[in-house]
């Protein structure tokens, strides 16, 4: 989706609100440690702990206050977004590519809220764009420009390169996200050396399509990466058995390669509630590490 100038302190000015309103302190509490040498106060906001309360200073200002613990100060993050054509094709309102642009978008602004370093790494089969660390403000505004205006060079997947582009980045513990529909392959070995080396959480959007084709007799069917075509009969009862049961094998595979690799999976359909997913894998994430599948 391409946009104009204004559009962009439009999105930036509606995700903010999101952030401010309803994920910032769920984020805080989901990834942050709680140390024990004080590094400042701040105003409560909505999913803060409330064992974090100062409540001394709530009772001086009236205003509810939590402690921020000097190990809870700065994360390293980084933001993988697939920008292949795959996430253009869609069955529903949404498309996958307007969801990861999405959250992607908020989890760049939730660190910059959060004070926290964050760089994007937009991906095809090649390197489409990077955002270096940064937890200024400007940094939200770059990222809405890298991921919504700057169409991609390439339609093509190959998560193996942007995961190999990390590790040459970061060799430090960092919290990683990797945002795609996963229609791709030969890329487990990368895999396993990010979620062994940083904290890895996978977020997955899917379409219907992506699982299952419906019977609707004749449709022209797109490989919209690879440029080619043909005509599948859906009615053939045979033949849509065959290709759907591929599909699910490979969703299959999918699930059982991010559980081998230990890394985080959060699963979400292209209709999803995006604000609403990623509330409540933060608050599961407090409880523990996840695998959540749709």
């Amino acid at each position: 989706m391409s946009v104009h100038e204004t559009d962009i302190h439009d999105i930036h000015l509606q995700f903010l609100k999101i952030v401010d309103e309803q994920l910032a302190g769920l984020f805080r509490s989901a990834f942050k440690g709680h140390g024990y040498e004080l590094a400042e106060i701040r105003k409560y906001a909505p999913g803060d702990e409330i064992r974090m309360i100062d409540w001394n200073v709530t009772a001086r200002t009236g205003d509810l206050y939590i402690r921020q613990n000097l190990e809870d100060k700065e994360l390293s993050v980084f933001i993988l977004v697939d920008a292949s054509a795959s996430g253009l094709v869609h069955s529903l309102e949404s498309s996958k590519q307007s969801v990861i642009n999405k959250l992607a978008t908020l989890l760049t602004m939730l660190c910059v809220r959060n004070r926290d370093q964050v760089s994007i790494i937009k991906f095809t089969d090649e390197i489409e764009g990077y955002l270096p660390p940064s937890k200024t403000a400007s940094q939200s505004i770059k990222a809405i420009d890298l991921l919504y205006k700057k169409t991609s060079n390439s339609r093509k997947t190959s998560i193996k390169t942007a995961l190999q582009h990390l590790i040459s980045l970061e060799k430090k513990n960092a919290l990683v996200f990797l945002l795609s529909d996963f229609m791709d392959s030969n890329y487990q070995e990368e895999l396993e050396l990010v979620s062994e080396l940083h904290d890895l959480i996978c977020l997955q959007v899917s379409d219907p399509l992506d699982e299952a084709l419906p019977n609707v007799g004749l449709i022209e069917m797109n490989a919209i990466e690879s440029g080619t075509s043909g005509i599948i009969n859906t009615s053939n009862r045979k033949l849509l058995k065959k290709i759907n049961r591929s599909l699910r094998e490979q969703q299959d595979k999918l699930h059982r390669m991010l559980l081998d690799v230990n890394c985080e999976h959060l699963k979400l359909n292209a209709n999803d509630d995006a604000v609403i997913s990623l509330k409540h894998f933060f608050s599961q994430r407090k409880k523990g590490r996840n695998h959540v599948g749709a």
